[in-house]
């Protein structure tokens, strides 16, 4: 068994969602093989993935497994209203409804938050487990297909499979997760540190790559140059006055730097074009094992003000009365009050 947790939630992948759509679009044209792709969420939950794969994938064929009979109760239900089939996960069912172009196991091919608080994770989750489940997924993509693997206790370049698959990258791929990374022989490689704003490692062994905590996305063929999906615009506009860096999302590289671990932040710039168009430029940075510091390329996007940062007075003080209502108090007394039957 891989993980018990059936935790889940809306689009959590966007940019790997959005990277898979795009390397498709490379290889099978704009429609996207016209109507014949078929994708398997492995370990589906509650069906939201699914859900959020619709939105990118129109058209496709859609396959969710699990072995919660909760968790596939509610997938159903879940996509009562869109075409979607849910199976209870075995060797046999997988490969009845494959061969597929995708499949996405996000955050099921590992133990948490168990693996994080033992030294060894051969007795709670072996290496072989981890193996036969990657291995058979493989085995069930068809030739030049996608598999994600985001989350996973061990390293999918010690897969047998290895061979087999090129790491697929964009900008917007900047970590496989937060999960703790263990060698075959179960031994520990990082130890993972996590909050609101932070995915982050630290090594604790030798045997691990940059690459290693990166990848996420592999094309099945043969093994070469990692694949290179460049689908966000570097430019969309001519110059731009540009204003100072802000972080956006995760931790800022100095922090990272200070502290010794691996972790990306999503440095922003906005700036104004000559045709009076707002602008922002982003790049996803992240520390190395050697505590260097690399860049993942930069996208520029055309931007309302709001979305720059640029907020009149009005606006901040409407935040203001927002983040005065959704104190951690109120929030409990409202979901309490919501529970009452009176």
């Amino acid at each position: 068994m891989a993980q018990k947790l059936t935790n889940t939630a809306p689009n959590r992948y966007p940019g790997i969602f959005r990277t898979m759509r795009a390397r498709l679009a490379e290889s099978r044209g704009p429609d996207l093989g016209g109507g014949d792709l078929r994708i398997l969420s492995f370990g589906c939950s509650a069906g939201f993935e699914m859900l959020s794969l619709r939105s990118y994938f129109p058209d496709a064929s859609l396959f969710g497994c699990d072995r919660s009979a909760d968790a596939l109760d509610r997938a159903k239900r879940n996509l009562r209203e869109d075409a979607g089939i849910v199976f209870y996960s075995t060797p046999e069912a997988i490969e009845a409804f494959g061969p597929y172009d995708m499949i996405l196991a996000m955050s099921v091919l590992c133990q948490y938050p168990a693996s994080s608080k033992v030294d060894r994770l051969d007795t709670l989750f072996p290496f072989s487990t981890f193996a036969g489940l990657a291995g058979q997924l493989v085995s069930s993509l068809r030739p030049g297909g996608l598999i994600s693997i985001f989350n996973g206790n061990y390293l999918v370049s010690a897969l047998p499979e290895a061979g087999l698959l090129t790491p697929v990258r964009s900008p917007l791929i900047h970590t496989n997760g937060f999960i703790d990374k263990f060698a075959p022989d179960g031994s520990r490689l990082t130890q993972s540190f996590r909050d609101k704003a932070t995915i982050a490692h630290k090594a604790v062994a030798g045997g691990i790559t940059d690459d290693d905590l990166r990848d996420c996305i592999y094309e099945k063929g043969t093994w070469g140059v990692a694949i290179d999906v460049d689908f966000l615009p570097k430019t969309v506009a001519g110059d731009v006055n540009f204003g100072d860096p802000r972080l956006a999302g995760g931790i800022a590289v100095e922090d990272a730097l200070r502290k010794g671990v691996v972790a990306s932040g999503r440095v922003e710039r906005a700036g104004q074009a000559a045709d009076g168009r707002t602008v922002v430029e982003s790049e996803w940075r992240k520390t190395r094992l050697d505590g260097s510091v690399t860049g993942f390329g930069t996208w520029q996007t055309v931007a309302s003000a709001e979305r720059a940062g640029q907020l009149t007075d009005r606006q901040r003080a409407a935040l203001a009365v927002t983040n005065e209502k959704t104190t951690r108090k109120d929030i409990l007394i409202e979901r309490l009050k919501s529970r009452l039957p009176f």
